[in-house]
């Protein structure tokens, strides 16, 4: 049977996009990258994906959907899928809100971190109510059974209605940042002069022209003005893109993952915090020592 350094576990994974799926996605597959067993299991929410398969070097298991409630599924085999999974990690990730939370973490034995990313919000209405009771519910019973439970914003987690919940494990977690592919950046400038105000808004150099486009080559000047080319890099990003041609600005995005996250068994709160950091990929706190795995 395969044991896996870590499991996810969540209610919608990639192809599908959302905030709560992108970050769950860059974690699973930046721990994959630095040699870690990852599996997530997730709903087969659409037919014509496969039962079983590897992204980027993640394996994903996902359950087939007997129903769908709202934004919801309802997938029995998900519980079952999620729990044996967990039983042979050494850390278990559940990402909330989810409706099947509370019944995978009841009774696990393998340490767990939850991550609370927002409160779910619905239009009034009976069964709107009844669904918003029930998924808060199950998060509760989740973040109880948790060793730690990671936020990305502590002011966001003291105004929830699970703040009770949160309050007594927390952890504040940025959410990870992937570095930006490689490639080049332009910004549109009909004249030299153009070119050259661009570059110099942002921190750029001119280092060479085009005659006839008035397009300069810009090249990063110092480190320091990676800051500041951050809102122009940004703007290149727009349609009409065509002139001043610069390389990425390096050092705009914190690496994904620090090379010294650990991950791994857990016996105190302090070294459990340590996971929830390495699990949120903000590098771990380093105050305990956690074996490697």
């Amino acid at each position: 049977m395969r044991r896996d350094d870590l499991v996810i576990a969540l209610t919608y994974y990639a192809p599908y996009v959302s905030g709560l799926t992108n970050m769950a996605r860059d974690i699973a597959e930046g721990l994959a990258a630095r040699g870690k067993r990852v599996t997530v299991v997730t709903s087969r929410y659409d037919t014509s994906l496969p039962r079983e398969e590897e992204i980027n070097g993640v394996r994903v298991l996902r359950a087939p959907v007997l129903a769908r409630l709202g934004r919801g599924v309802i997938s029995p085999q998900f519980v079952r899928l999620a729990r044996a999974a967990m039983g042979r990690a050494a850390v278990g990730s559940l990402q909330l809100p989810m409706l099947e939370a509370g019944a995978i973490a009841a009774g696990m034995r393998t340490p767990i971190v939850s991550t609370y990313h927002c409160d779910v919000t619905l239009p009034p209405g009976l069964v709107n109510t009844v669904q918003r009771v029930v998924v808060d519910t199950s998060n509760r019973l989740a973040m109880s059974h948790s060793d730690v439970v990671t936020v990305t914003s502590e002011d966001y987690a003291r105004h929830s209605r699970m703040w009770p919940s949160i309050a007594p494990s927390m952890v504040v977690v940025p959410p990870p940042c992937s570095p930006p592919p490689a490639g080049t950046t332009s910004w549109s400038r009909s004249t030299t002069a153009g070119a050259t105000a661009c570059a110099a808004s942002a921190g750029w150099s001119p280092t060479s022209s085009s005659p006839g486009t008035g397009c300069g080559t810009c090249s990063l000047s110092t480190p320091a003005a990676a800051a500041g080319a951050r809102s122009a890099w940004t703007a290149s990003r727009a349609p009409h893109r065509s002139g001043c041609a610069s390389p990425r600005p390096a050092a705009i995005c914190t690496p994904l993952l620090s090379t010294d996250v650990r991950v791994g068994a857990v016996a105190s709160n302090g070294a459990t915090r340590d996971v929830a950091r390495a699990i949120g990929v903000a590098g771990v706190a380093g105050r305990e020592k956690m074996p490697h795995i």
